[in-house]
């Protein structure tokens, strides 16, 4: 399923935000991007999920739940009525806690612990071997920050996967403008900011 696409663009926390998701949409289309990967919290309230949902109809998406959405389905299985499309409901249902491709996983949040400081967290976060995966693409802390099994990253620039190291990499939230596209045949992630 991943394994196939070459450029992914990396999503987490839009938190429903359809006004910024449209130009990130329109940055993908012009990068050459041909699948998606949500890292969580692509919704935050329903009154938003419908539009969020729909301006994906034509891509390639893909996802992991996050909080946000995990709280929207406990709603529904309680019986809330939260006025969804079906298709939206169907998108919802199909986010995994975690994808993997290979050896790289896509996550929301690995770390349970809470902890005051949302890149102390981060940093915090076991070596991607020990869990068993070389690469880990997470969402949650709303922070760009990258590091590799030699310590953080300059997430200025854009990261070159040596495929002897290990990383941790945070794209930023979609909600502050932040996302990043990675090209697997070349092993960059690029980190783009849509204004």
């Amino acid at each position: 399923m991943l394994e196939s696409h070459h450029r992914l663009a990396l999503i987490a926390d839009l938190h429903g935000h359809i006004e910024i998701l449209l130009p990130a949409l329109e940055l993908c289309h012009a990068e050459k991007v041909d699948a998606l990967v949500f890292l969580g919290d692509l919704i935050d309230r329903a009154d938003q999920a419908d539009a969020c949902v729909n301006a994906l109809r034509d891509w390639r998406a893909y996802g992991v739940s996050g909080n946000h959405e995990a709280a929207m389905l406990a709603a529904l299985a309680q019986g809330a009525d939260l006025k969804l499309k079906p298709e939206t409901i169907q998108f919802i249902r199909t986010l995994e806690p975690r994808l993997i491709a290979g050896d790289v996983c896509f996550l929301h949040d690995e770390l349970e612990e809470p902890r005051a400081d949302p890149l102390q967290k981060f940093f915090a976060r076991e070596t991607p071997r020990e869990n068993g995966y070389r690469v880990l693409f997470v969402g949650h802390t709303h922070h760009r920050a990258a590091r590799s099994d030699n310590g953080p990253l300059d997430v200025s620039h854009n990261i070159t996967l040596d495929p002897n190291r290990e990383y941790v990499i945070n794209p930023g939230a979609l909600v502050g403008g932040m996302f990043a596209i990675w090209d697997r045949a070349e092993r960059v992630v690029r980190f783009k900011q849509v204004k």
